[in-house]
């Protein structure tokens, strides 16, 4: 015992020693970045042999590993590039028999190096805030409703989906402790509006080619375990209209994603000071929206004007005078080339598509399977008996199908304490950049919920990118609250 008292104490001493002199010397940074690299690319070189663009990505790849080992911080923006460009990317090589994915590689080293400084410099202060003792309530009940499921039987993927799930939730603790500065959250925010609006522009481009072209371009990501073959185009139920997926294989995914990072950018535009420059902002929006609209998600749309409605409530109010002349507009069908979009969303409000129609069915059955299942649900696995199934497009019917109202109730609970803890600083903030970027988050917060009424995204485990962007843009709000609580001046109570 004494030894791995000596060990560890140790290991602490060496971690501050290395850290401190990363961080205090540019020049032994260089070095081990070049040493490092060049190690590990001769390493990738022989073990790839003459495969030259195997070779580049792995060199590239470890690149990446580094700077995320010498730097954490970038472990985030790494997760918000992932999340936005390749959230289906898987690693070529398999490890022990398994293919971790790209988000399994960055969500696991934010959350390792984050508990790795915990335990080697445990004179840091752990931030929790209300909002994560809330979350982590929350997933302690996911978690006995999952057990208590298990006579239903659950799979090993399900298993593994649940355990990403609980990581891209832990993730916001993780953030909060790692992301020290209102400029960090900035960059965070900057990079998720950017990369959205690569994402967008992917998606349009990849739209408007011939269907066996956009084919060829979508199975180049065969190799790293994207579908390929005709499969990767997806039509309109019941006809043969396109809908724009980009890189992330189902258009309703695609949707909420960009639905997320057009709302950071759109409710930047009017912030006193703007995450960029605003011809930046809207220069992103572009290809953002027209993506969302191509994608042709009901759901997304809604959460998007979800979003900006709640920015206008709050804050912005004037905006409402450009809201409502812009809504006006649309459903007159004056604005050219939207008729047929307006169509599609007044199909879903009357339930005149099979779409709504197979919504409606859902909704009937989930409330079937709730009352039989009240308390803590049927977990994660399978369904309890062969007439039942899990599944319901809306998120707040699904978590009550997953974990009961029980685990409704803790969800429902963390989401008002997060809006508790952060909106008094929207209106107190004394940093105009902090206030604009807490309620551009919240706003993202806000349009999900919306948008979940009729999809269920943001709290399917088997979509774990679009639950990571999620807690994401929950903990850059939390982060700046507490920041902004911190600085020295007028303490601001919680939920006052």
């Amino acid at each position: 015992m004494s030894a791995l008292l000596a060990a560890a104490t140790y290991g602490r001493s060496a971690w501050r020693l290395l850290s401190e002199s990363l961080r205090e010397s540019r020049s032994l940074r260089l070095i081990a970045a070049s040493a490092g690299l060049t190690g590990l690319g001769l390493a990738v070189g022989l073990a790839v042999g003459r495969a030259p663009l195997p070779a580049a990505g792995a060199v590239l790849a470890a690149l990446a590993l580094l700077v995320m080992v010498v730097e954490p911080r970038s472990t985030f923006l790494a997760t918000a590039l992932v999340v936005t460009l390749l959230p289906f990317g898987v690693v070529p090589l398999p490890v022990g028999g398994v293919q971790f994915t790209f988000l399994d590689v960055v969500l696991t080293l934010s959350l390792a190096l984050w508990l790795l400084r915990l335990f080697l410099a445990p004179e840091q202060r752990l931030h929790v805030t209300p909002v994560g003792g809330l979350l982590l309530i929350f997933l302690a009940i996911t978690a006995i409703a999952c057990v208590n499921a298990l006579p239903y039987g659950i799979s090993i993927s399900d298993l593994r989906l649940y355990g990403r799930s609980v990581a891209s939730a832990l993730l916001f603790l993780a953030a909060l402790n790692t992301l020290r500065q209102v400029t960090e959250a900035r960059w965070l925010v900057l990079t998720l509006i950017v990369a959205g609006a690569l994402a967008g522009c992917l998606g349009v481009l990849i739209y408007l080619l011939p269907e066996q072209r956009a084919i060829s371009v979508l199975s180049l990501l065969g190799p790293i375990g994207y579908p390929t073959g005709a499969d990767v185009i997806r039509y309109l139920a019941e006809s043969d209209r396109v809908r724009a997926v980009g890189t992330s294989i189902d258009p309703n995914f695609f949707g909420a994603l960009l639905m997320v990072c057009g709302i950071l950018a759109a409710t930047q535009v009017p912030a006193p000071r703007p995450v960029a420059n605003r011809w930046l902002l809207v220069l992103a929006l572009g290809p953002i929206c027209l993506a969302l609209l191509l994608s042709l998600s009901r759901s997304s749309w809604m959460g998007l004007a979800g979003g900006i409605a709640f920015v206008a409530t709050v804050r912005y109010r004037w905006l409402w005078f450009v809201i409502l002349p812009a809504i006006l507009l649309l459903f007159a069908g004056v604005v050219p080339g939207t008729q047929s979009f307006t169509g599609h969303l007044l199909a879903g409000f009357l339930a005149q598509d099979l779409a709504t129609q197979m919504r409606l069915g859902e909704y009937k059955d989930a409330l079937a399977l709730i009352s039989a299942y009240p308390w803590l649900g049927v977990g994660y696995g399978n369904a309890p008996s062969i007439d039942t199934y899990i599944g319901v497009s809306n998120i707040y019917l699904l978590l009550a199908e997953n974990t009961g109202l029980v685990g409704l109730a803790a969800y429902l609970a963390t989401i008002v304490g997060l809006f508790a803890y952060c909106l008094p600083i929207v209106w107190r903030a004394r940093d105009q950049l902090t206030g604009g970027l807490i309620l551009s988050c919240l706003a993202c917060v806000f349009g999900a919920l919306v948008a979940g009424v009729f999809d269920h995204h943001f709290v399917n485990i088997k979509v774990p990118h679009i639950l990571t962007l999620f807690w994401l843009c929950a903990a850059v709000a939390v982060l700046l609250a507490r920041l902004e609580r911190e600085r020295p001046g007028e303490a601001i109570a919680f939920g006052s």
